[in-house]
């Protein structure tokens, strides 16, 4: 079946905003036809996850349409030398792209840029951010060019700092610790005069982290933003990545079939079940029950369960 590939051309050809009701009636189309016009016997989120985790690694359309999409945001952010992350990055003025890419939610994409691919791309981006409640500003923001820190647009010393090497707020941490004065001028050559300037960010990111003066820990938004451009199968990483943020605790499922079966599962019977999902039989239907008996649907056969991994 070539459908994945035929999405996958528009999605990285076209930077067009679609909504999450478009993909729920791709997804009710494809249920259809996969169930034959009958009630779909097991829930799309199950079929949808990777087979590390007992699914069958449906693909997921909204988020492969993300990942297409996501990918030119790590490159405008990792690549800016490139010509076209060139175009788009200048499309936005006063305020700099990476910042606006950062930024705290809810964003305008229209009031920074006029550039149709710039706004779709920041509205793509958003979209993602809100569906997994990504919102707040984070602390490896851009200083200089910052709409959210308006000093940043007034004052061009703030460029230099960029230059010589202190672009992020997050380069003003050291050891985890909101550096002193001294300690940022030793390590950037920074002049005597930037006192004023330091106090500035000192404030600001003493209101926007609720950590200060500790540096907060990295959300998934930033390791995301720091996959790596340079290997093949970007969108794939990119993929694997936004599934994980909405991946199944299935530690905490162990521990409840644990304390019903009242034995202990091991990490060798524990992986071999899992592995057993995708791979104990060719029957269509047993495999179904096996799968369903994973997640907790069959509570019913608990006992048959337990003499199984008894067993083992």
């Amino acid at each position: 079946m070539n459908i994945l590939p035929r999405f996958m051309y528009l999605f990285q050809s076209i930077p067009m905003f679609l909504p999450k009701s478009f993909f729920r009636l791709i997804d009710k189309r494809l249920s259809s036809f996969m169930w034959s016009n009958k009630h779909p016997r097991i829930s799309r989120r199950f079929l949808q996850r990777q087979r590390e985790v007992g699914g069958l690694a449906l693909p997921n359309l909204l988020y492969y349409y993300w990942a297409a999409n996501l990918q030119k945001v790590v490159c405008l952010l990792q690549q800016p030398d490139v010509d076209w992350c060139q175009l788009e990055l200048n499309a936005c003025r006063p305020s700099s792209l990476s910042a606006l890419i950062i930024s705290k939610l809810p964003l305008s994409p229209k009031q920074h840029s006029s550039c149709p691919v710039v706004i779709s791309t920041l509205k793509i981006w958003s979209q993602f951010r809100q569906h997994f409640n990504m919102t707040n500003f984070s602390i490896y923001s851009p200083i200089c060019d910052n709409h959210v820190f308006l000093p940043s647009m007034l004052d061009p010393v703030f460029g230099q700092w960029q230059r010589a090497g202190l672009s992020k707020f997050s380069d003003l941490y050291i050891n985890g610790i909101f550096a002193t004065f001294d300690a940022i001028s030793s390590k950037f050559s920074l002049q005597h005069s930037s006192l004023f300037r330091y106090l500035q960010i000192r404030d600001f990111v003493r209101n926007i982290s609720p950590c200060f003066p500790n540096l907060p820990p990295m959300g998934g938004m930033d390791i995301l933003l720091q996959t790596p451009t340079h290997c093949r199968g970007l969108i794939s990483k990119i993929y694997n990545s936004i599934s994980s943020l909405n991946a199944v605790k299935l530690d905490e499922i162990r521990a409840e079939w644990s304390e019903e079966l009242g034995i202990h599962i091991s990490d060798e019977t524990w992986n071999h079940a899992l592995h057993r999902v995708n791979g104990s039989t060719s029957c269509a239907r047993l495999g179904l029950i096996q799968f369903k008996v994973l997640h907790r649907i069959h509570y019913s056969r608990a006992q048959t369960l337990k003499d199984l991994f008894c067993s083992q």
